[in-house]
């Protein structure tokens, strides 16, 4: 349950549209639900802003659809990461989508988007991992684009890229990318660019650690 959903509820109950008694019932799940072998939290999204993951690794398949299912009967949505296609199948929930590469299932994912995350690899067998990375974002409403085998024993690859990394959120793009270390790759990259002054100045402290 999120902020705008307690808020409808508690408006409901202010207006007299709702009874006191169905506000409780709607609201006792607070702060988490107890289902014997989870302890779904209901809350978190409150607290940190982010609903609480389903990390499917190690847990059975029943518990999994279990705790989706409660996660679901109360906001309507749920991540669940390190899934496979048979739990994807048992859900059995429409609107559900299987993100094979990522082995991700996202229900629920908000629509409206802001930002723009730019997610990189240095190679392809980084894809999963940035994938995961690039679902999860689109999920929690950013506006995401994926750039893959682009690591720095091939730099023109990179430089061959600068539309989408200009068009990125730097402070987003950095946490993201291990960029190149010698003088001569940052002069390069930097040089590559053309995104405008304070753009490169912006990258050239983040390199030097300025």
């Amino acid at each position: 349950m999120n902020t705008d959903q307690i808020k409808n509820i508690l408006h409901a109950v202010s207006e007299g549209t709702l009874a006191v008694e169905a506000a409780f019932k709607k609201m006792r799940h607070l702060p988490y639900e107890d289902i014997s072998f989870a302890m779904v939290d209901h809350h978190r999204h409150l607290r940190q802003g982010v609903p609480e993951v389903i990390f499917a690794s190690g847990k059975t398949e029943k518990q999994v659809a279990a705790i989706a299912q409660t996660m679901y009967k109360r906001s309507k949505s749920f991540l669940i990461t390190k899934a496979t296609e048979k739990i994807y199948r048992s859900l059995k929930l429409n609107g559900a989508v299987f993100h094979a590469l990522s082995g991700v299932i996202a229900v629920g994912e908000q629509k409206k988007k802001a930002g723009n995350v730019l997610v990189l690899t240095a190679g392809t067998s980084d894809i999963p991992v940035a994938e995961e990375a690039a679902v999860t974002a689109a999920f929690l409403g950013s506006s995401v684009t994926t750039v893959y085998d682009v690591g720095v024993a091939g730099l023109h690859r990179l430089m061959d890229r600068k539309d989408e990394h200009c068009g990125a959120d730097l402070d987003r793009l950095w946490h993201q990318f291990q960029w190149p270390h010698c003088a001569f790759c940052h002069a390069q990259f930097l040089r590559s660019r053309n995104c405008g002054d304070e753009h490169r100045q912006r990258l050239w402290r983040r390199l030097s650690g300025a």
